[in-house]
């Protein structure tokens, strides 16, 4: 999506990963072109001005490898090309240095340099070798190079003639100069991350940034869009862009509903914002075509009636989603055969241990949480201010609750909640230590359980002592194994409590930055859980889309989705539906609505931990509220730090005064 960067320029990030590493801001790279009208010294002018507000260093590359070779080849003597390539190469450092010069003071130093300074550099020297094999060995990637080969010589050749060999040699052998630097900036210059600039897409981007394998992109390189406002992708003016840049603008700007990718999902990390698309997709493209991390189509629903119908509609499938070959949101980082937990918990006959250990109307389960969140801000305030809530309280309140329903030690807290961060990344490809990450868990719940069964029956607590009394009965099961009941007890800790705890930070988060209603819930303890059920509608933690497979061909408002394809379905746009719910960018405590929000998903699989949810909401925020009565935000919202590749919006750390 278009980020406008200041007054004269907008940037259009590639991917969601671009995005990031444009918002960290480390380096730009922006490549000049001999001979390109475009770069004129006014507009490297706006460019140097721009760069440094945005990036702490910044980069000019002009290229002039192969600009004699590229004359000889569309017919000028070797003389000739050579004396006007040496032209057109002076001209354009000249051009550069004009620009830089004439915007004046940069705030970070910019460094102007051509593509031979670097070919003495033994990373580049590596990555143009990479280049040049892939050329000969991957088709994807030399198909990629030949359509814009084809474009740029074919725009400079007459009408009816055709591209020769040597037109097309020297094209590759020039994109082959310039392209480690849209694959690994950061080694060759040694940088922490790059933002390699550009004024037109090239139709590479899908190949180096997109795709599961070959050659592409490392994990810190970006590739934007950057162009004045007046002329950006979609526009005529100066440069006419590849017609695939401009497809991409117009589907931007129409339905959405058509073969290429509206937009990259997910939306942004940022969870106290909601993203500026939420609006534009329900108004504009209800049921609007994406392009996932993984690179795969989807169809992303954002309107409250979609949403319900398609989470209602046992033709869209949960489990599905982890069959092999199906499109993805990202890769799985958990066993398959977990992501449809409730789905294995029923099979097995474990569903009534389930849900009476997720009850919260437990005898003595409110008291003790109570008393642990009492205990938590008592170490909080003995520490001082500022302090991190989110590490001090959201986060081991939540393991408190899930250590007590599943019967393990509250003092084992710290090696389960950091399990979660691998378990729940957000990656575009699998790899392989999630698995260990996996099973190491699964192993330390059957110990526990081992534990619960070496207890008299009278003993035994929480979800693993029903377990335990399950596998005494059933000693020869061939189902009721000791992975099988630690398997669902990972599952339900692992998605609990990284749902609760984002959530609650969340809900903190938003009455920090709204004084005035926390005054409200301490003059008003009786509408706290009116309160809860608000900040449910209106959290943000669910930074992905709730994934379902189509199984047969459904008809979603104007969109037919067919078998197999992949649905999301977009809770902030669900959420804040206005024809569902009045006002809904007001976070209003006192809200009265007849229709239920989606935070807890719809249809068969609803949450199951939906009221234990709610019960732990509520206590926290009474117990903060009545504690610590001046409770603030010690950062602006704006330095707060936003985790990427995870499946929650979660801010790193919430500093807190009080």
């Amino acid at each position: 999506m278009t980020i406008t960067a200041d007054a004269s320029f907008e940037v259009l990030p590639f991917t969601r990963t671009c995005r990031h590493i444009w918002e960290d801001g480390d380096h730009v790279l922006i490549g000049v072109s001999p001979g390109n009208s475009y770069f004129s010294a006014e507009r490297i002018a706006g460019l140097a001005r721009w760069a440094p507000t945005r990036f702490i260093q910044v980069e000019f590359v002009y290229a002039d490898l192969h600009v004699d070779r590229m004359f000889a080849a569309f017919g000028h003597t070797r003389e000739h090309a050579e004396r006007r390539a040496a032209k057109e190469i002076k001209a354009v450092r000249r051009r550069i240095l004009k620009g830089v010069t004439e915007s004046g003071p940069p705030e970070v130093e910019i460094r102007v340099r051509a593509l031979p300074e670097f070919q003495s550099n033994p990373v580049y020297q590596l990555l143009h070798r990479r280049v040049l094999h892939s050329l000969e060995t991957d088709e994807e990637f030399r198909k990629g190079c030949e359509e814009m080969a084809l474009h740029f010589v074919g725009s400079k050749l007459p009408e009816g003639v055709s591209v020769t060999d040597e037109q097309l040699r020297v094209c590759f052998d020039y994109m082959a100069a310039e392209l480690p630097f849209f694959v690994d900036t950061p080694s060759i210059l040694d940088v922490p991350s790059s933002v390699a600039a550009h004024h037109v897409r090239m139709p590479l981007t899908d190949v180096l940034f997109a795709r599961g394998g070959g050659l592409r992109a490392t994990r810190n390189q970006a590739y934007a869009v950057v162009r004045p406002e007046a002329t950006a992708p979609g526009s005529a003016a100066d440069h006419a862009p590849t017609e695939r840049t401009v497809d991409g603008r117009r589907q931007l700007e129409g339905s959405g509903t058509g073969e290429r990718p509206l937009l990259d999902f997910p939306l942004s990390r940022r969870g106290d914002v909601l993203p500026q698309e939420c609006a534009w997709l329900r108004e504009k493209a209800p049921v609007a075509r994406v392009r996932t991390l993984t690179g795969d189509p989807a169809w992303l629903v954002s309107t409250y009636a979609l949403a319900k119908q398609v989470l209602e509609d046992e033709r869209f499938s949960l489990k599905d989603t982890a069959n092999a070959g199906v499109p993805r949101q990202y890769a799985l980082t958990i066993p398959p055969e977990v992501v449809n937990n409730m789905g294995n918990i029923n099979s097995a006959g474990l569903r009534n241990a389930v849900m009476k250990a997720l009850n919260p109307r437990q005898q003595g389960l409110r008291d003790l949480l109570r008393a642990r969140a009492g205990e938590l801000l008592d170490a909080l305030v003995a520490e001082g201010g500022p302090a991190d809530l989110r590490a001090g309280f959201a986060d081991p309140f939540s393991a408190a609750l899930h250590c007590q329903v599943l019967g393990v030690p509250f003092e084992d807290r710290r090696r389960l909640m950091s399990g979660l961060d691998v378990a729940f990344m957000t990656a575009r490809e699998p790899f392989a230590d999630s698995a260990l990450n996996w099973y190491k868990d699964v192993g330390y719940f059957a110990d526990r359980l081992h534990d619960q069964l070496a207890l008299a029956p009278e003993e035994r607590t929480g979800l693993l002592g029903r377990f335990a009394g399950l596998k005494e009965a059933n000693p020869e099961s061939a189902h009721l194994t000791d992975e099988m009941f630690a398997t669902v007890a990972v599952s339900l800790f692992g998605a609990g409590a990284v749902s609760t705890s984002a959530f609650l930070t969340l809900a903190v988060l938003a009455l920090l930055q709204r004084p005035e209603l926390i005054g409200y819930l301490r003059r008003h303890p009786e509408r706290t859980a009116g309160a809860v059920e608000e900040l449910l509608r209106w959290n943000l933690s669910v930074g992905d889309g709730l994934p379902r497979i189509a199984l047969a061909d459904v008809q979603v408002g104007d969109v037919l989705v067919r078998e197999g394809e992949l649905v999301l379905v977009l809770l902030e746009g669900a959420n804040f539906d206005p024809e569902v719910f009045e006002r809904p960018d007001e976070l209003d405590l006192e809200r009265e609505s007849a229709n239920p929000h989606l935070a807890f998903g719809a249809g068969r699989h609803f949450c199951p931990a939906s009221a234990l949810g709610r019960a732990h909401a509520e206590i926290a925020l009474e117990v903060l509220v009545e504690r610590l009565p001046g409770l603030r935000l010690a950062v602006p919202s704006e330095n707060l730090v936003w985790r990427t590749g995870f499946i929650k919006r979660l801010p790193e750390r919430l500093p807190v005064a009080w």
